[in-house]
């Protein structure tokens, strides 16, 4: 995450999409596999539920 909170939003919406542009192509039957390294979840969460729309 950028350390200054003013440009989270654009940086988790560009994380959002390009995990989505990764996966995106995989067979249903393909399990995905990610690490969040990241300490404050609820920080980031709203970014997770995107990935899955």
């Amino acid at each position: 995450m950028p350390l200054k909170e003013s440009q989270w939003s654009a940086y988790l919406d560009w994380a959002a999409y390009t995990f989505r542009v990764s996966a995106g192509s995989v067979k249903n039957e393909t399990q995905i596999h990610t690490h969040m390294g990241y300490s404050e979840f609820n920080d980031i969460i709203e970014a997770i539920a995107d990935l899955c729309s």
